[in-house]
């Protein structure tokens, strides 16, 4: 009797265990509302580095996300701009990609997708779009502000100008699809832009010492953003004193003339010192 129990009871206990382990299998092969979760990179932008060449920008997935649709961990991205052949970047911390052999003046859809080795999902993407630059001379690379310093008396406004540069070595002025937003640091205030692209602006000294006055210039085709400044001083002149009333010792209509003695008139030397004043000498009449 006790045999044939103990030969049974082992026999249940194993079915369990074996009906547990199948229960747990089947739920870790499952889909669940958090497995995979976060597995698209997020805020891709793209932003034109030359005629031929984008870059390709993203947040990347979460540790331990897997590729949608599937369930291979994610271990690195797929990235491409319209339709071109994707480049591959290893890594799941990787958040940077540059397309090259692009066409001139040309938009592109720039995607990124979360990849496990070299396997493209067919879902999973994210994307933003960029157009290439015609040349280097319209592509955005530095922007100058003229004049390059300057001295202002406090309550004295000065124009300012800032220019946008092209990447090519002549340096070529960009005008239009451009803004510009102005700042100041200190001692001072800008009006309202005015002039193409709001390119110019009046700086007011408002406080004696030095301001930092910054042209931040965007370009609107490729995304670029450039800063130019200049540094300025402000002073306060000094208070100016009147002149001392009286006549002016240096204008012969002022120098005095010669009394009368005696009925005759004798002649008389005007001497001018400047640091005493006037003094007038007469000679000893004549006997």
């Amino acid at each position: 009797m006790l045999g044939s129990v103990g030969s049974v009871v082992p026999k249940r206990w194993i079915l369990g265990i074996f009906a547990l382990g199948l229960i747990a299998v089947m739920v870790a092969t499952s889909a669940s509302p958090w497995a995979g979760a976060a597995t698209l990179p997020t805020t891709v932008t793209a932003t034109a580095l030359s005629p031929t060449s984008i870059q390709v920008d993203w947040i990347a997935v979460n540790a331990g996300s897997t590729v949608p649709g599937g369930s291979p961990v994610v271990d690195s991205y797929s990235v491409e701009c319209g339709g071109g052949t994707p480049v591959v970047k290893s890594g799941i911390l990787i958040t940077t990609a540059t397309i090259s052999d692009l066409d001139a003046n040309t938009e592109y859809v720039c995607s990124v997708s979360a990849a496990s080795g070299s396997t493209l999902p067919g879902s999973g993407e994210a994307a933003d779009s960029s157009t290439t630059p015609l040349s280097l001379a319209v592509l955005l690379d530095s922007v100058a502000v003229s004049p390059a310093s300057a001295n202002i008396k406090v309550g004295v406004g000065q124009t300012f100008t800032a220019t946008a540069q092209g990447a090519d070595t002549s340096k070529t002025t960009i005008t239009g699809g451009l803004t510009v937003i102005w700042l100041v640091s200190s001692n001072g205030s800008v009006g309202t832009p005015f002039g193409i692209d709001d390119l110019q602006v009046v700086y007011t000294a408002s406080s004696a010492g030095s301001a930092t006055l910054t042209a931040r210039v965007t370009q609107s085709a490729t995304g670029i953003t450039i800063s130019g400044n200049v540094t300025v001083t402000n002073f306060t002149p000094p208070v100016s004193t009147s002149p001392p009333t009286g006549s002016d010792p240096t204008d012969p209509a002022d120098i005095p003339v010669a009394p009368s003695l005696g009925g005759e008139t004798q002649a008389a030397t005007a001497v001018v010192q400047p640091s005493t004043g006037a003094s007038l000498t007469i000679p000893k009449p004549a006997d």
